[in-house]
Parts: C-alpha cells; sequence; structure tokens
C-alpha cells in the first residue's frame, strides 16, 4: 500500500506546457540544416536523455547533419521562445504544487534536460521555489526510461521510490517511473498512452488535478 510523501515530477510537458515548445525548437534547428523534421523522429526523442536523443538523431540523420550546430540551435531557440512567449503551466499544477506545499509533502522536478535549461523553465514559469530538488539529465548516467532520474530523485528528498508519486506525459518517462517503483502517474500531453503501458500505470489522469485526490486517497487515515 502506497503511502505519498514525495511527488516526482517531469516538467516538459507535465508541469509547463513547454513540449510543444522543445518541437518547435527542433523543427527550426532542422530547418537551418534543410533537412526535413520528420514526426517520428518528434516522438522518439520525447522524454529522453541528451545522450539518447543525440543517438537517435544521428542515427537517422548520419553524416547530413552537423550535430554540435544542431543542438545549440535546439537550445538556442528553445530559450528564445520561452523569453517571447512565457511559459505557461499545465492544467492544476498551480493547485498541486500549492496542496503539496501546505501538506508538507516534498517536492522534487525529474527532467531529461539539463540543469541551466531546466531552471530557466521554472523561473519563467514561476515555480521555480515550490521544489526541494531538481534531478537532471545530466546528474545520471542512465536517461529515461532508464529509472536512474527517478531513484535519484527520490533519495534526494531522503525518501524511498514507493513512498513517491512520479508523473509523466512521455512513453519514455512511464517507462522510467515503472521501472524505479514509484506510483506511476500519466497525463496525456502530445502523445496517447499505448495499451500496453496503460495497464501498468497506476492513474492515467485527465490533468494535475485528479493528483490530489489521489494523494488523499492514498495517505487516507495515516
Amino acid at each position: 500500500m502506497y503511502k505519498i510523501k514525495g511527488v516526482l515530477f517531469d516538467m516538459d510537458g507535465t508541469l509547463t506546457d513547454t513540449e510543444t515548445v522543445f518541437s518547435r525548437s527542433i523543427a527550426l534547428a532542422f530547418q537551418e540544416q534543410n533537412l526535413e523534421c520528420r514526426d517520428d523522429v518528434l516522438n522518439r526523442v520525447r522524454g529522453v536523455s541528451t545522450q539518447n536523443f543525440k543517438k537517435i538523431v544521428l542515427d537517422i540523420y548520419k553524416d547530413e547533419i552537423d550535430y554540435d550546430r544542431f543542438y545549440d540551435s535546439v537550445l538556442n531557440n528553445y530559450t528564445l521562445i520561452k523569453e517571447n512567449e512565457g511559459v505557461k503551466l499545465k492544467k492544476g499544477a498551480l493547485e498541486l504544487l500549492n496542496y503539496l506545499k501546505e501538506n508538507n509533502i516534498k517536492t522534487a522536478v525529474a527532467t531529461s534536460t539539463v540543469r541551466k535549461n531546466a531552471e530557466h523553465t521554472l523561473k519563467h514559469g514561476k515555480i521555480l521555489d515550490y521544489f526541494d530538488e531538481i534531478i537532471t539529465g545530466d546528474m545520471v548516467q542512465n536517461g529515461k526510461p532508464a529509472p536512474d532520474i527517478f531513484i535519484l530523485a527520490a533519495n534526494s528528498l531522503g525518501l524511498e521510490p514507493k513512498d513517491c508519486i512520479g508523473i509523466e506525459d512521455s512513453l519514455n518517462g512511464i517507462r522510467s517511473c515503472l521501472s524505479a517503483g514509484v506510483y506511476t502517474v500519466f497525463i496525456e500531453d502530445l502523445l496517447k498512452i499505448n495499451e500496453e503501458l496503460n495497464e501498468k500505470v497506476d492513474l492515467n489522469a485527465e490533468s494535475l488535478l485528479d493528483v490530489i485526490d489521489k494523494i488523499k486517497e492514498l495517505n487516507m487515515g495515516e
């Protein structure tokens, strides 16, 4: 039986409405090198570590792409779009974060991006101060879908994974949560969950508001 002491959040597409911003940034970077931005590529790179992102892109585009220039462009585009358009939060994000703060439930971000980008996004979304820990893809050896980042996020809070909820919007992120042994919540953003993973997640939620009710249910009688 789960008793929730901590909540581990993916960031892009889960807390912040920035997964579309990341996709736009990638598309612009491909365009700069006169390469087609394929939907299947965008789907494969969602939620993966920086290392896996590079591997996927180079496996597909091989000698066609100047990868270092491409990746620098992705990051620059991502930063500029956020600064020009702001960072919108996903439905229920503030309500959930305030509930967790009021009930002394610890919080961590577990995102595949690098720390500089994570802090930039959270700052522009005005939610940086809500988190006890920020764990980023450059802090673990194996990125999502490996469990490392969620295990480290839980441990950074002084908790075991079984004491935590992990919230994700990507299939790679869900696999990471399941392998880590956290109570796994899927929030749909750009991708629908497949049947195999849908049977394994603990909660398929419409929004982050649903997580508040689930925590109350799991912690009832504590």
